[in-house]
């Protein structure tokens, strides 16, 4: 019995995680527009989308389609983060 427990509530916690690492990308906005700056090393570039410049970072997750150059045009799904940062899910060039 107790052990029906354990799995039960180890299934509720999972459930829990699984849908709150959804979420995130669930909330992803995107945006559209060129590379102003470029700093691979630390893995951040700011797009300009009209009159402001959005700055965005990513990790190691981040899906990456074409080369991130300066001036290239690029759209960017992100989803702000809870330290301000908007962190890229992917980064796609354009053609």
């Amino acid at each position: 019995m107790r052990e029906t427990v354990r799995v039960g509530a180890l299934l509720a916690v999972l459930s829990l995680v699984s849908r709150a690492s959804l979420g995130a990308a669930d909330k992803a906005l995107t945006v559209s527009g060129t590379i102003s700056q470029l700093d691979a090393a630390h893995q951040t570039l700011v797009v300009r989308v009209g009159p402001q410049d959005v700055k965005f970072v990513w990790n190691a997750e981040t899906r990456i389609n074409g080369v991130l150059v300066p001036d290239a045009r690029v759209t960017v799904r992100y989803a702000p983060q809870s330290d301000g940062q908007n962190l890229a899910f992917q980064i796609s060039v354009g053609r």
